[in-house]
């Protein structure tokens, strides 16, 4: 069992490792496996691993057949359900109370996006989510202003987490494009829809303005290009949670980069995508870097570092059943 005095690495790759012995050959397929245990490293619950495999089974037996939280989605979920201490079985539930209201709300209930959102603010207490519900009905509308053809269904993870949040939907509005226009030039200039994510995810962190994040993103791509890591299309969006993190970009570029090499080299990494262990490696670098001892759950920094696994995990799903 690991120990929490080592450090989120050596944490994450020792309980990936428990979970890689417990699965077997029927067990949650490795992404999976990594969203958890990446959840229960940031939150520092690393007590909940031996509640995993009961909450697994207790989620499926309580699934329809056709669930979207049946499979990967729904199992990434588990952890961050005890974390928060929802039952997992009595997910299902509570995310089909909040379709109602997102229909209601004109926003979106098919497919697995609206399902991720609606499943995070399931984990939230009743009047959280009742209430982050018409201000996240609020901050797509503002977001649609500025860009009504690139925001859609990849959008309403972000928009629930920041309707979580205390930032009126005009600010948040501002918030967004401000860091949008100012990665423009920097990355993404070709792919404004993975811009538009990636800027959503920044303002989660608004003490960092826009300038300087985008400086900070440019002195860390550069850093990394330096040292010869080759980043893919997902890690870049990730990647601007490390830009935000406390710390030197070069420092941060090293960490990241021995971060990267060490999950590459652990028992069962050839299973486990690569992009997925780059938005690992961001998280661990960028826990070891955050904020004044930010609860990692509550934290939007590090929340928004799950939410970015999850969209890996989303577009992975997505790719999959495209090609199939």
């Amino acid at each position: 069992m690991p120990g929490a005095h080592m450090s989120h690495t050596q944490q994450f790759i020792d309980l990936y490792g428990v979970l890689s012995d417990r699965a077997g050959w029927f067990g949650p397929e490795p992404s999976t496996r990594a969203v958890q245990a990446l959840t229960l490293v940031l939150a520092d619950r690393l007590d909940l691993i031996d509640a995993l495999p009961q909450a697994q089974q207790d989620l499926r037996g309580h699934l329809k057949w056709f669930s979207n939280l049946r499979g990967t989605l729904g199992q990434s979920l588990i952890a961050l359900a005890l974390v928060k201490g929802v039952v997992p079985k009595a997910l299902p539930a509570r995310v089909n109370q909040i379709y109602p209201q997102f229909k209601q709300h004109r926003i979106p209930t098919i497919g697995l996006w609206p399902t991720a959102a609606a499943a995070w603010l399931a984990l939230e207490p009743a009047a959280a989510s009742e209430g982050a519900i018409p201000r996240m009905s609020a901050i797509l509308t503002e977001w649609k202003k500025d860009h009504p053809w690139i925001t859609g269904h990849d959008d309403l993870h972000a928009a629930a987490l920041h309707a979580l949040g205390d930032h009126s939907p005009v600010d948040v509005r501002t918030l967004v494009e401000d860091r949008m226009v100012a990665l423009e030039d920097v990355v993404f200039s070709w792919a404004p829809n993975n811009r538009q994510r990636v800027a959503q995810l920044a303002a989660l962190r608004p003490t960092v303005e826009a300038a300087d994040l985008a400086q900070r993103y440019n002195a860390l791509s550069e850093h990394l290009q330096s040292l010869g890591s080759r980043v893919s299309l997902l890690e870049r969006e990730a990647m601007v949670l490390l830009a935000s993190a406390n710390g030197d970009p070069a420092t941060l570029a090293r960490a990241y980069q021995s971060t990267r090499a060490q999950l590459s080299a652990m028992g069962g990494s050839t299973w486990l995508p690569k992009n997925i262990q780059g938005v690992v490696a961001v998280g661990l670098v960028a826990a070891d870097n955050g904020q004044d001892s930010l609860d990692a759950i509550a934290g939007s920094t590090l929340a928004a570092i799950i939410i970015a696994l999850q969209t890996a995990v989303i577009v992975a799903s997505s790719s999959a059943a495209a090609a199939s």
